[in-house]
């Protein structure tokens, strides 16, 4: 057989505890089988449970439709995530839209209140960058502070009192009428991500899943 890693030939090489035999590359060195039990073993399955978590389905609707562990996964999810960049910021003169998304954080059986903000540019709807966190001026810092750099054009936000604090007021713009397209997209979050339904629905227990979860369906 051929290498599942770099195509090279395999030689047999011992067995598995069931019997199953194992071979070896010859070039690589990776232990492999002809054909696995564990359908985690599928090659093909980071691209179905991207297209599962971008649809609404929660960690146990994959793991049930796919039949592997739900700890498999929330593995396979952080590390497509961690393959994903956020876009590089290269432009000048745009407008830019920043709102925030409350929902749940729920551990140990306590619930707090914590928000996605998010920034996009206002003509395209392409999303620019996200935090999660509070909405003081350390968390919403983090998504400003880079657009700033760009010398934008108008930046236009709701009331949130933080604004002001971080955005010059030359460039700012508060109104309940221009930021349509982020509230859009965070009604749009709302039914695509399981764990940003309201929260008698769902609710995320793991900043890190949720941040992984928000990278995949954004870029």
């Amino acid at each position: 057989m051929n290498c599942k890693y770099c195509s090279e030939k395999c030689r047999k090489k011992g067995y598995q505890t069931n019997g199953t035999q194992k071979h070896q590359c010859k070039v690589c060195g990776k232990y492999q089988q002809k054909a696995y039990c564990y359908k985690a073993y599928d090659m093909t399955l980071d691209s179905t449970i991207t297209k599962m978590v971008k649809r609404a389905s929660g960690i146990r609707d994959i793991s049930f439709v796919l039949a592997i562990s739900k700890n498999t996964v929330i593995t396979r999810i952080k590390e497509i995530a961690s393959k994903i960049s956020k876009p590089l910021l290269a432009e000048n003169g745009q407008s830019y839209e920043a709102d925030e998304l409350s929902t749940k954080l729920v551990q140990k059986g306590k619930a707090k209140d914590i928000y996605v903000s998010s920034i996009i540019n206002h003509n395209t709807g392409n999303v620019i960058d996200f935090t999660i966190g509070g909405r003081d001026k350390e968390t919403l810092g983090k998504i400003i502070l880079p657009v700033l750099k760009c010398s934008p054009h108008r930046i236009y936000t709701d009331g949130l009192p933080t604004y002001p604090s971080l955005i010059p007021k030359e460039i700012h713009k508060l109104t309940k009428h221009l930021i349509n397209k982020i509230e859009r997209l965070h009604l749009t979050l709302r039914t695509r991500i399981k764990r940003l339904s309201r929260n008698f629905m769902c609710h995320t227990r793991s900043i890190t899943v949720l941040e992984a979860c928000l990278k995949i369906y954004f870029w």
